[in-house]
């Protein structure tokens, strides 16, 4: 198992960590470790805005524990082995099979959008967007090169889903 760090272009210094899943020509996956060993959703990271990749020492604290506490490393490998890391368009197809509620981070470390993918283009994708509260917000035209990550499987995200399925139970 490989913990690594990196930064994101125009993200800051902060460094991300996470598990390495899987690797492809375009999108490096990881399971991310957003704070203290705690280990949150599955993150797509576009591999031209990555910078300053290490490998965390695996004599290190944060090796140790992770690699303890991350029981789910095979599972979620053999769940990312469908996803075509080559190539974006196909990437972004498997992603709109599956219809998951994700997270589109650009090029600005404080826009995240929310939402599902409704169709692939040659050169984007078209992501049904919704605010905060879970109300529709529209449609909006993402170009791949401008998508610095992708998340899935996030507590955040799982919290969104859990409200509108209670939502849509208790309306007539």
């Amino acid at each position: 198992m490989e913990i690594i760090e990196f930064r994101i272009s125009r993200y800051g210094n902060t460094p991300i960590f996470g598990v390495c899943l899987s690797e492809g020509q375009n999108w490096l996956v990881i399971r991310e470790n957003e704070v203290d060993y705690s280990l949150d959703g599955i993150k797509f990271i576009n591999k031209k805005y990555i910078r300053h990749r290490t490998i965390v020492d695996k004599d290190t604290m944060k090796h140790e524990i992770l690699s303890l506490k991350y029981m789910n490393y095979e599972k979620d490998k053999c769940f990312i082995g469908n996803f075509n890391l080559n190539v974006s368009s196909e990437f972004f197809q498997s992603l709109k099979k599956k219809n998951y509620l994700l997270s589109v981070g650009l090029d600005r470390s404080d826009e995240i959008y929310v939402g599902w993918i409704k169709n692939i283009y040659e050169k984007s994708i078209s992501l049904n967007t919704i605010g905060t509260h879970t109300e529709d917000t529209g449609m909006m035209n993402i170009p791949f090169d401008r998508i610095r990550f992708i998340n899935i499987d996030t507590d955040y995200l799982n919290s969104l889903n859990l409200y509108m399925e209670i939502k849509k139970e208790t309306q007539p």
